[in-house]
């Protein structure tokens, strides 16, 4: 019998602490996708678990009942009732040996982040789901036939990074009748239903806030790896060209040169730097304070991601937001709305332009995001 895990532990005010305990208990079921015939602890020590009183985690436990979640036995306890449906999905996460190498591991943070969002997605649908790995290893045709054996109504591919040598895989899922959806695609539009990131879009976005800021020279940060290099390097200067602002590829950088930032600065006179990830931001701020240049002030800088570290550092990191929770909470709906024969269209989302102080910002504020239908006044 696994611990009921509790993630928090204040209560919402003006909402019945029975109905908390029983969606935190239902959050329970769907995260650890728990089997029929779970047995749950017994009613003192749930209510021990969630600091409610005995009545209130007795209530809590009648209403998943009621609702045919749980059944309680005399002598036995809670037992985990059958799935109330016979849908299952399968979702697609790339192969754990593929993203050994470095240059694919950021797929494993993006896959962690997109995966939050699915489960917030799931819970309370009753549909049992598991993942499944795509290993390199395995011919196509075992692959098929080990996603057909589940007897799946839906496959999710986690992100469009899989489509790169799965698209044969893909229109084998659909040829059976399957749904497909794409969770997080930042390439392009595909032929199959997915959730669009548009980076360029965002690119966009973070190059205009700077030029407000009377930036004109501003470098790029890429990955160093070539699989970076060959989808950012045709779309960087086009942007350039699009916002009314002329490119100079000495303003083309790549990670390894952060050590020497202040050398290239003063080279090239450039007074502003995006970076195309977060954590290569975070560790150019370090080195540029301690060459004496003061971001913020002396050079702007703007990273990709808003990893959490972002709104940490000093001075904190001006960011994008790539909705990487958001874009799985959406794929699985689409994919749910699919399965019962409702036609799922791309859903195209720009990354939110999250204003700290690292551009030149005097005070943080978000800038809420148009997927969102709300836009915020950055303070200068």
């Amino acid at each position: 019998m696994q611990k009921i895990n509790i993630l928090k532990t204040d209560y919402e005010k003006g909402v019945s602490k029975y109905k908390q305990v029983k969606k935190r208990i239902e959050e329970f079921i769907t995260i650890n996708n728990l089997s029929e015939g779970y047995r749950f602890p017994n009613v003192d020590e749930i209510a021990l678990m969630f600091g409610v009183s005995r009545f209130t985690a007795n209530r809590a436990m009648e209403e998943l009942a009621r609702e045919g979640i749980i059944e309680r036995r005399p002598g036995v306890g809670s037992i985990l009732k059958q799935k109330r449906t016979k849908e299952s999905i399968v979702i697609l996460i790339p192969s754990l040996r593929s993203m050994e190498k470095e240059y694919n591991r950021e797929e494993w943070f993006i896959t962690q982040d997109v995966m939050q969002g699915v489960i917030k997605g799931l819970i309370n649908t009753g549909i049992h789901w598991e993942i499944l790995e795509l290993s390199n290893l395995q011919s196509e045709s075992q692959k098929i036939n080990k996603i057909i054996e589940r007897q799946c109504t839906g496959v999710l591919f986690l992100t469009g990074f899989m489509l790169g040598t799965e698209k044969n895989l893909a229109a084998a899922i659909k040829d059976k009748g399957i749904p497909v959806v794409i969770a997080y695609n930042i390439h392009k539009p595909c032929e199959y239903p997915s959730v669009f990131i548009d980076k360029q879009e965002g690119f966009k976005e973070g190059l205009m806030h700077l030029m407000k800021h009377g930036h004109r020279k501003i470098a790029f940060v890429r990955k160093k790896f070539p699989l970076a290099a060959k989808s950012v390097l045709p779309v960087y200067p086009d942007i350039f060209k699009e916002i009314g602002l002329e490119m100079n590829n000495d303003w083309l950088w790549e990670e390894k040169d952060i050590p020497y930032l202040k050398e290239k600065i003063l080279k090239t006179d450039v007074t502003g730097i995006f970076f195309n990830r977060d954590l290569a931001a975070i560790e150019a701020i370090d080195i540029l304070k301690k060459s004496g240049i003061e971001v913020g002030k002396d050079i702007a800088v703007v990273g990709y991601d808003n990893i959490e570290e972002a709104s940490y550092c000093s001075p904190s990191l001006t960011t994008l937001d790539p909705h990487r929770k958001g874009a799985g909470y959406n794929a699985i709906k689409m994919l749910l709305a699919a399965m019962e024969n409702i036609p799922a269209e791309t859903i195209r989302m720009v990354p939110d332009l999250i204003i700290r102080e690292s551009c030149g910002c005097t005070r943080q504020k978000e800038v809420i995001g148009r997927w969102k239908g709300e836009k915020g006044v950055a303070s200068h």
